[in-house]
């Protein structure tokens, strides 16, 4: 009776501070998805659910056997995961889905060399929906912060990358076609892991 009675008071005393902490928080940060925010919903000590969108775009340019490229980098993605943590602290294995709306673009300009490999505009793209699976760490700053520092590591398999490329016309055409879907096919087959690491802040209210 005397246990019943002080459970009771115990459940009592710690419904207000229940109350008060709310289970929603939002984030940001940066990472190899880009520029990224989104919300966590933590649905009891062990689980949590996080979904964000990322983006980034990056138009850097290269020299290779004697061409001049312009490489067209668009980020744009999602992540919709769960969040395990086996003991109730910062350390987490998450497992999800990543939206992959990534891209590559190679944009040649005119050769002087003769040299006709990777000579005609290609893109790349990969497949829509990919598993991710990961670990991470998030800590709030203090135990009276709502602000939390957040750390995650991990990988998304998007297969194998879809090659595209333009034709173009002219004596060599048919040879910088096949020569470019080589070249890009060999180096892209490696390619099937997308490495997802991000480091951010979040705030719970």
């Amino acid at each position: 009776m005397k246990l019943r009675i002080g459970l009771v008071v115990l459940a009592t005393l710690m419904a207000p501070l229940s109350a008060n902490a709310s289970p929603f928080s939002i984030l940001g940060g940066v990472g190899t998805t880009g520029v990224y925010g989104g919300a966590q919903y933590r649905e009891s000590p062990y689980f949590t659910t996080q979904a964000q969108i990322g983006g980034f775009s990056l138009d850097p340019s290269f020299s290779s056997g004697g061409e001049n490229y312009n490489l067209g980098v668009h980020l744009l993605n999602g992540l919709i995961a769960e969040q395990w943590h086996p003991w109730e602290q910062g350390f987490y294995l998450t497992a999800g889905v990543f939206i992959n709306g990534n891209r590559l673009s190679l944009q040649p300009s005119a050769s002087n060399a003769g040299n006709y490999a990777l000579a005609t505009p290609a893109k790349v793209t990969f497949n829509t929906i990919d598993p991710y699976f990961g670990i991470g760490y998030s800590q709030r700053f203090s135990s009276r912060s709502p602000w939390s520092f957040n750390l995650s590591a991990g990988a998304a398999y998007q297969g194998t990358p879809k090659v595209s490329v333009d034709q173009g016309v002219g004596p060599y055409a048919q040879y910088a076609y096949a020569a470019e879907v080589s070249n890009l096919n060999q180096s892209l087959d490696a390619f099937r892991w997308y490495p997802v690491v991000q480091v951010g802040i979040g705030y719970r209210w």
